[in-house]
């Protein structure tokens, strides 16, 4: 568990957009629930973005609406992808799936369910689960209250 306000200090700079830069090893060709799995370059970067809303002018509602998913996944809004800057692998952890540089990642601050989570009975003894069931009656609780 992270604090999100942790992620305010990374937005100074001069990048448009900051993410978490995946290598995610896809090695299947289905994913949850039967889908067709995507293979292609930069995946699952844009799970998890931070936008510099003065520098990323691109993003207009027209653009957004009109543009193919792979290019926005794929960040061809930017002029370059200098304009990029990280978030660290542990505020964007890929549950159950191979990514280099993840095996180092011992306390995520934010779990990715891209395989399906502990919300379904299918997924539900993913990786973190518990954690993800402890905020889960956390959050309930409080509603109840």
């Amino acid at each position: 568990e992270g604090d999100v306000a942790e992620l305010q200090k990374l937005m100074s700079g001069n990048h448009s957009v900051r993410c978490t830069k995946h290598n995610q090893i896809v090695k299947a060709d289905r994913k949850f629930l039967g889908e067709r799995q995507s293979k292609y370059n930069m995946k699952n970067w844009t799970s998890v973005m931070i936008f510099n809303n003065e520098r990323c002018q691109a993003l207009t509602p027209e653009y957004v609406n009109n543009a193919n998913g792979l290019d926005l996944h794929q960040f061809k809004w930017l002029n370059t992808l200098e304009e990029i800057g990280d978030i660290p692998l542990e505020w964007n952890y890929l549950a159950d799936v191979e990514s280099l540089g993840q095996e180092e990642i011992t306390q995520p601050k934010l779990v990715h369910y891209t395989e399906g989570g502990p919300f379904y009975s299918t997924t539900s003894n993913c990786q973190y689960a518990e954690n993800w069931l402890k905020v889960y009656e956390r959050v309930n609780d409080f509603r109840t209250h």
